[in-house]
C-alpha cells in the first residue's frame, strides 16, 4: 500500500470572522452601533453599563455573555432596559456564531447602540470579532494598579490588541520604562 501524506490548513477563525461581518452588516442595516465590552469578573462592567445607558440619548439593547448564570441581565431588566442573554457552558468568550442568533432573535425596532457584555474575561474576549464596531475594555483597582495608554506600538507580551489598536498594560512599577517606549 502506498501512503501518501499532504499537508492540510484550516483557517479556524476564518468562519468566525465571515459570521462577525454579517452580524455587523446585520446590525448596520438597522442602524445600530455595537460595542463589545470587555473586563475581568468583577471589574464593573454592569454597573458601568447601567451609569452609560442612563446618560445616552439613544436607545440602547444589551446583549449579555456569561458562562451560566442570568444575574446581568435580570438586573438591565427590572431597569426597563432591552436586554438578552447568552450561556456559553464553560466557553471563555462569545464568538460569532453565538452573536449571529442573538441578534437574529432578538427585538431591536429602532437604530441605537447594542452593548454585548462579554464573558468576564480579560484575555480570550479581546481575540475573537462578533460583529462589533469597537472594544472597550473596563477595568479597576480589583485588577491590580492596572492603567491603560493607547499606542500602537506596543510589544505583544505587554499589550492587548483591541482590533488594530494596542493597548499598553502597565503596573505602576513599570511606568518608567512604558514612558520610555512611547
Amino acid at each position: 500500500m502506498h501512503m501518501v501524506k499532504k499537508e492540510a490548513l484550516l483557517d479556524i477563525n476564518g468562519r468566525n470572522d465571515h459570521i462577525a461581518q454579517h452580524v455587523k452588516e446585520h446590525l448596520e442595516e438597522r442602524h445600530i452601533f455595537a460595542v463589545n465590552i470587555m473586563g475581568a469578573p468583577g471589574a464593573g462592567k454592569t454597573t458601568s453599563l447601567e451609569n452609560l445607558i442612563r446618560a445616552l440619548p439613544v436607545k440602547s439593547y444589551v446583549i449579555e455573555g456569561d458562562i451560566e448564570s442570568d444575574i446581568d441581565t435580570e438586573r438591565l431588566k427590572k431597569q426597563g432596559i432591552s436586554a438578552t442573554q447568552i450561556n456559553t457552558f464553560g466557553a471563555c468568550h462569545l464568538d460569532a456564531p453565538l452573536m449571529h442568533n442573538a441578534v437574529h432573535n432578538m427585538e431591536m425596532d429602532e437604530g441605537g447602540i447594542l452593548f454585548i457584555e462579554n464573558v468576564g474575561n480579560l484575555v480570550c474576549p479581546a481575540e475573537f470579532s462578533i460583529g462589533e464596531h469597537i472594544k472597550m475594555l473596563i477595568v479597576s483597582v480589583t485588577d491590580g494598579s492596572l492603567s491603560l495608554i493607547h499606542t500602537d506600538a506596543a510589544d505583544e507580551e505587554d499589550s492587548v490588541d483591541l482590533g488594530g489598536s494596542r493597548i499598553i498594560k502597565k503596573k505602576k512599577e513599570e511606568e518608567d520604562r512604558v514612558k520610555a517606549r512611547l
